[in-house]
């Protein structure tokens, strides 16, 4: 604490605006890839506070630093009261470093002779970050000429406190002074060549050159085209899926992982993997799933959903022909980046997985809406990836499933709550249901080069919009909106779909039954068996285990 409000005196001087504005500068004039901003920012030091370490060593060593977690009462289902103190502690150290970067960054943007630096320090960092997210890097090993996942999370926590000014929960009139335009424009700091937005747009941003951009720097001549919300709403979209995007991927991918190797094993072996496991979540939670940046992360989105719904509010507003309007709402929404829907849900599932309590008081009408307003419309979100992710959103707020372990979640808030969201909103009762048959259709390939088209599995897309639909099948108002399509062709080609999986499913489902009665019957056979080798065995067994899993989750889907 003495070292906290040592350096916040310190920062807090006027000439050491105009010291850390000129490091900035420096840093990035000097900077070659993203790793150089952790290994030699001005800032690095504070935005290093982290307890997110991959890949975490197994060795008695390497988990000495993780002796606070060992040492909890219960570990390695540690209790829940023990977790919160410490959780605590450490996350007031972290937020204490978050708060000493923002308060340094706040105040040199407030000078307008240095907030040039301090955007342009920004906009570099996060684009020469921007790797994190491409395909050969999900889920694997970190890229090290990228910022780690530690480092980049801290980096989001100052950019929502940045942009906190424009959460709807503060205030909605400045939404109105976002420009959605702003990707496309030639003032645009960012570095988003090529990527994809709503309504099949795509970033067209060679001119970046031609306007005479230099490390991200905005020449004389356009400074001040974009307001300060514009930039750091922007930033900040950038900042959440460059930075929290592919930690959260990191995440869920290592904890299946560990999930799946305690298969097989007993005695010491499974109490060493479900200790390494414990370690790992708990230590990642720790700053991932901070109380703060869950909450400033959820309303930021919820915020971006707000003005999404405005944007296409605002353009139905105008008048004219159906085909009008939407053409408006085309346009609109064309340089949107489509990057951050999918950041958005993806959010906001791993919330309601590993912490719902968070949401307890939180105003999330604004979200269902634009969830079904956007799926409701394949034109402006034709992507089967984001439709998948809103649907399979939707799904776990109406059946909060999650981790059953206690370890493995914290906080509770009741079935009924998330649920009453969903069902309490008009656009669900209306628009749900027609939306889900067109996509149950829809759903079929991701082509391109979508970095999470790999994770994209068709018949488990459908199985989640079965039981959407079987959900809301439950409610007469959402039943009707259903009914009322059953001799249009958008039911025909829901059925053509249906019956298609269904076929798929149990071809595949009795495929993989005889090939377990393949493996049964030559385990039967001891003599031959017990000729194989160890690593045979296990190797067979393994397959035997996938076999069954498999074909009995797909009898269940049929």
């Amino acid at each position: 604490n003495l070292y906290n409000d040592a350096l916040q005196v310190l920062l807090g001087q006027p000439c050491m605006h105009t010291a850390v504005a000129e490091a900035l500068a420096s840093e990035l004039n000097d900077s070659q890839n993203g790793c150089h901003f952790q290994q030699r920012g001005a800032l690095a030091g504070l935005l290093n506070i982290t307890t997110i370490q991959f890949p975490i060593g197994r060795s008695s060593k390497d988990l000495e630093k993780f002796l606070c977690y060992k040492e909890l009462p219960g570990f390695p289902q540690p209790h829940d009261d023990a977790c919160r103190v410490l959780h605590s502690q450490i996350q007031a150290a972290t937020q204490g470093a978050q708060g000493l970067v923002y308060g340094a960054l706040f105040k040199i943007i407030k000078r307008a002779e240095l907030r040039e630096n301090v955007l342009s320090w920004l906009a570099g960092l996060l684009c020469t970050n921007h790797l994190r997210t491409a395909a050969q890097f999900k889920g694997q090993e970190p890229d090290p000429l990228n910022a780690s996942d530690g480092f980049m999370v801290n980096v989001c926590a100052v950019m929502l406190r940045l942009c906190q000014p424009i959460f709807t929960s503060v205030v909605t009139d400045r939404l109105k002074k976002i420009d959605p335009a702003y990707t496309s424009q030639l003032w645009c700091r960012l570095d988003l060549h090529d990527e994809p937005c709503l309504a099949r747009g795509r970033i067209e941003s060679k001119h970046r050159l031609k306007a005479g951009f230099e490390r991200f720097c905005m020449p004389a001549e356009y400074q001040g085209k974009a307001n300060f919300l514009t930039e750091c709403f922007h930033l900040t979209q950038l900042a959440l899926y460059v930075g929290i995007m592919p930690a959260i991927r990191r995440f869920n991918k290592t904890l299946s992982d560990l999930q799946r190797s305690q298969h097989g094993k007993e005695g010491d072996e499974l109490n060493n993997v479900q200790a390494y496991s414990t370690i790992f979540f708990l230590s990642w939670g720790t700053s991932l799933l901070d109380p703060m940046l869950v909450r400033q992360c959820c309303e930021f989105y919820v915020t971006q959903a707000v003005w999404i719904n405005m944007l296409l509010a605002s353009a139905a507003e105008e008048g004219g022909s159906e085909e009008e309007i939407r053409e408006r709402q085309r346009t609109t929404c064309s340089t949107i980046l489509e990057f951050s829907v999918k950041a958005m849900t993806s959010w906001f599932y791993l919330i309601s997985q590993f912490q719902p309590s968070s949401l307890q008081g939180m105003s999330l009408t604004a979200l269902v809406d634009c969830c079904v307003n956007l799926l409701e419309r394949p034109d402006l979100l034709p992507s089967p990836l984001s439709q998948t992710r809103i649907v399979e959103l939707l799904l776990a707020f109406l059946e909060q499933s999650g981790r059953s372990s206690r370890s493995m979640r914290w906080g509770g808030i009741g079935h009924g709550q998330l649920a009453s969201i969903v069902h309490g909103s008009p656009m669900v009762q209306e628009l749900l249901g027609p939306a889900l048959l067109h996509t149950y259709a829809a759903v079929d390939v991701v082509e391109g080069l979508d970095v999470d088209k790999e994770d994209f599995d068709k018949f488990g897309a459908r199985a989640h919009i079965q039981r959407l639909l079987q959900l809301l099948w439950e409610r007469h108002d959402c039943r009707s909106s259903v009914i009322a399509l059953a001799d249009t062709p958008r039911f025909q080609r829901f059925l053509n779909a249906n019956l298609d999986t269904l076929l798929y499913q149990m071809n595949d489902s009795l495929r993989r039954v005889s090939n377990v009665r393949q493996l049964q019957l030559a385990k039967d056979d001891e003599k031959t068996w017990k000729s194989l080798s160890s690593k045979e065995r296990s190797e067979k067994e393994a397959f035997l285990r996938s076999e069954e899993s498999v074909g009995s989750s797909f009898m269940k889907m049929a």
